[in-house]
Formats: C-alpha cells, sequence, structure tokens
C-alpha cells in the first residue's frame, strides 16, 4: 500500500515520479492513520459578498467561525508559503491578500495586471507557483512570487472557458476543467517547471464541469454542475481517466467546487441552494451520504480553500 502522504512529501522534495510506478492495484485503500483531524474551510459567496470561515473536525458538525464581508469574493486559496489568503473577485481583475486568515484576517494590498481578468475562478498553488484560472482571457496564468512576495506572471497555458484546477503533488498531474459547451477536463503534468499536454478527458456524461478534487486511491470526482451531480473517473498507472460512476442526490443542486478533508470527507459547495452537501467513502469507496450544512444567509456558493491543522 502507498502511503501518499509520505509520497507527496517526498515529491515536493524534489524526487521524481514515474506514473508507471504507481499500478492501479497499488493504490491506497483509504487515507493514512496519521491524517490530521482538524481543518479549516474557506467559502466564497459572491452574490452575499461573503467570505466564510468554516471549522471542521473529525466527528463533529462544521462551525462557521468568521463571515466576512468582501463584495465579489469568489475564489480562495491558501498560500503555505506565507500563509496568506487570496480571495480573486468576480466583477474586478484583481486577487485581495489576508495575512493571518486563521486568526483575525487583515486586508494587505491586492494583486492586479499580470494578465489577470474579471471572473478570476480557481486558483490553485502548483509546485511553488500560483495558478490563476482566468476564463475571461481564455487561459490558466501561471504566477511566480520573489522573496519581497511580489509577483510576476511566468506563462500562461491556453484554456477556453476554464473553471476548476487541481494539482496532485505526488504525480505532478493538473486537471483543469472547461465549462459550458466545451465539456473537456484537459490534463498536464508540471515538472520541473515544464507543462506538458496529455489526453484530455472529454464526453463521459460532462455537462458544465467545475471543480475537481483527487481522493487518495487516486480517483478524480468533477463537479457536474450542468446536472447537480458529480463524476467519478480512475486515473490509472498512466495518468489515464476511465470514467467510475456518478454520485448524485444528497442536497446537489449545480455543484460549484469540491473540498477533501484529511480524514476522507468531501464538502461540496451548491451554487442553487447556498448550502454545503457531505459525504464520507466506505471501504468499498462507495460514497455515503452525510447530509447538508446551511450557511445563514447564502446566496450563491462558490469556490473554496482547505487548510489543514498542524
Amino acid at each position: 500500500m502507498i502511503d501518499v502522504r509520505r509520497l507527496l512529501v517526498c515529491c515536493l522534495a524534489g524526487c521524481s515520479f514515474d506514473h508507471g510506478a504507481l499500478a492501479p492495484d497499488g493504490a491506497p485503500d483509504s487515507l493514512p492513520d496519521a491524517a490530521p483531524t482538524m481543518a479549516t474551510l474557506f467559502v466564497a459567496d459572491y452574490q452575499a459578498g461573503q467570505l466564510h470561515r468554516i471549522q471542521l473536525a473529525r466527528g463533529a458538525e462544521p462551525a462557521i467561525t468568521l463571515s466576512l464581508a468582501l463584495p465579489g469574493a469568489l475564489s480562495p486559496v491558501y498560500l503555505p508559503a506565507t500563509g496568506e489568503l487570496l480571495v480573486g473577485e468576480l466583477a474586478n481583475a484583481r486577487i485581495d491578500r489576508f495575512a493571518t486568515p486563521l486568526a483575525t484576517p487583515m486586508f494587505d494590498d491586492a494583486i492586479t495586471g499580470v494578465g489577470l481578468d474579471a471572473n478570476i475562478s480557481k486558483m490553485a498553488v502548483v509546485d511553488g507557483e500560483l495558478w490563476v484560472t482566468n476564463p475571461l482571457g481564455a487561459n490558466v496564468d501561471r504566477l511566480a512570487f520573489d522573496a519581497a512576495g511580489t509577483p510576476s506572471m511566468v506563462d500562461a497555458v491556453g484554456v477556453v472557458n476554464g473553471r476548476g484546477l487541481v494539482y496532485v503533488p505526488a504525480t505532478r498531474d493538473v486537471f483543469v476543467t472547461q465549462c459550458c459547451s466545451t465539456n473537456v477536463i484537459q490534463h498536464y503534468v508540471f515538472d520541473n517547471h515544464v507543462v506538458a499536454t496529455k489526453e484530455p478527458v472529454s464526453d463521459n456524461g460532462l455537462n458544465n464541469p467545475h471543480g475537481l478534487v483527487m481522493l487518495p486511491w487516486f480517483e478524480l470526482l468533477v463537479a457536474n454542475a450542468g446536472d447537480s451531480s458529480i463524476l467519478r473517473f480512475r486515473i490509472d498507472g498512466a495518468g489515464n481517466a476511465t470514467p467510475n460512476g456518478v454520485i448524485t442526490g444528497n442536497g446537489l443542486s449545480v455543484p460549484i467546487d469540491l473540498a477533501l478533508t484529511p480524514w476522507g470527507e468531501l464538502y461540496v459547495t451548491n451554487l442553487g441552494t447556498g448550502t454545503l452537501s457531505r459525504f464520507t467513502f466506505d471501504e468499498s469507496h462507495t460514497a455515503v451520504a452525510g447530509g447538508t450544512f446551511a450557511i445563514p444567509g447564502a446566496i450563491a456558493l462558490a469556490w473554496t480553500a482547505l487548510v489543514e491543522s498542524e
């Protein structure tokens, strides 16, 4: 059995990884026993103009610890290197920077320019760079920060109708969803700061796909906003995706983003109802509905950022 957390640390430290070394039979059956039992989830509600901070704990109900007024808040991302929270805006081509987001968030300037357009979608830290899904620019911007924290554009990956993005450090895979009428998942491998394009995923029921998350047994989940479901794709040792069923019900209503806790609980933002759907997975990897969590006053929940507790 592969210890995903140890493998992830190894790859972040600079070791190489061969997709072929990961046979399907070698995929882990569950999360490591030493996984953290607490996490913080940031959820953006662009219509209500709120950024919510939610405390998560294994075996406990979620608890809202902060609701920050932030007009147009659309897409948060946490930067482990600096401890900052960045929040992309819907109407403006800017990313707000907040220091100490796990305590009292303090606004600390904004990122503008560097190729950004309005309607900033999912952002993720990819091997030290910040990747920003930039649908109005038909690309994913790659940003790097210097020692003073000043960002600059490294390059851009052309992606029409880009929405969701996930990076898998253990394999260096990057998956980017293309929403609306495109209905494709682009697949890249990012190694030594070089982007290699792989075979995309198309058809297979994709209907306005948005957020993604990779499960520890190398199964890719995709929020399928067009039919209020979550598609499942098995990722083999070569990085190829095979359809593996669908998750429905449990309050899913125009799902936008997916967040997986260290203990294996899945949270899904619902644009249609302003709620979070919760799922766990049993030993056979079957999704088990865990009900929904309502955020008072929520209107249109969008992208998330999950921060593991130490």
